[in-house]
């Protein structure tokens, strides 16, 4: 059997570990897990099959909730095909799942919440707070299911990017391309205005940047780990690095008026 534990990490220390399922004989694929206080749940997907490459078989969304001190399980979504992305969140009290499945030629998203399903055409679906993520043709959207209302955040935005929130700061981080020359670059939302950012780039190594997993503290600053690649005679095949960034703090300067000077 393969079975899903779970341990959480408070206070400085990890609490004691639980079970989360029990004789199961399928393979446990794209586990995500979303926490709020005392509510924790666990998402994860299954193969009919039990083929962790999708070929045969259909999928299913399974998810787990911790509740008085132990695990309920349900099943979310079934019957689907090609399932590439799992994510949760809670928006308040409120959890929410979304999955990343194809419509013919096309991504489709499916939103879960309050037992509802919300779908959109595109990809690289990400939740945090409350609001879904994702990039369609046009570019980087946000959907808040609160309000159901969807705004464009960045056009011609179309590859992974990350939503870093820590309740007072927020940001966007992305790579974007030159040929095969890739920079980390961010967007920083200003809560006043409701409006983002310029792009500010991170990194201007004129390397192919493989990967990487960013992070915001509490004072808003952001930290990366980054996948370098030397490009070697127009190839991405050359030598590899991993480095961890810490970045300058963001700074929100507004210009309330202005004079001038002649001397």
């Amino acid at each position: 059997t393969v079975e899903l534990y779970s341990v959480t990490y408070s206070d400085g220390k990890m609490g004691e570990v639980t079970q989360v399922t029990s004789d199961n004989s399928v393979y446990e694929m794209m586990q995500a897990v979303a926490v709020n206080g005392d509510q924790k749940t666990v998402v994860w997907v299954e193969n009919s099959d039990n083929d962790p490459f999708q070929a045969t078989g259909t999928e299913s969304i399974q998810m787990a909730v911790y509740d008085d001190g132990k695990w309920t399980r349900s099943t979310v979504a079934g019957d689907l095909e090609n399932v590439s992305n799992l994510c949760a969140s809670y928006a308040g009290d409120k959890l929410q799942i979304a999955y990343e499945t194809v419509s013919g030629d096309a991504g489709k998203i499916v939103l879960v919440r309050n037992g509802k399903s919300t779908e959109f055409t595109g990809t690289n679906a990400e939740l945090e707070s409350g609001i879904l993520y994702y990039t369609d043709d046009k570019g980087l959207q946000a959907y808040d299911a609160a309000t159901n209302v969807t705004e464009m955040i960045r056009q011609g935005v179309s590859g992974e990017f990350t939503v870093l929130d820590n309740g007072t700061d927020k940001a966007l981080v992305t790579t974007i391309y030159n040929g095969y020359d890739s920079e980390l670059v961010y967007y920083c939302f200003d809560r006043t205005t409701g409006e983002w950012s310029d792009e500010v780039k991170l990194t201007d190594e004129k390397k192919y940047i493989r990967d990487y997993s960013a992070v915001m503290d509490k004072n808003g600053k952001i930290s990366a780990a980054v996948n370098f690649i030397t490009i070697d005679e127009d190839e991405i095949y050359g030598d590899a690095e991993l480095e961890v960034r810490s970045f300058a703090d963001i700074e929100d300067v507004t210009v309330s008026d202005t004079a001038y000077y002649d001397n």
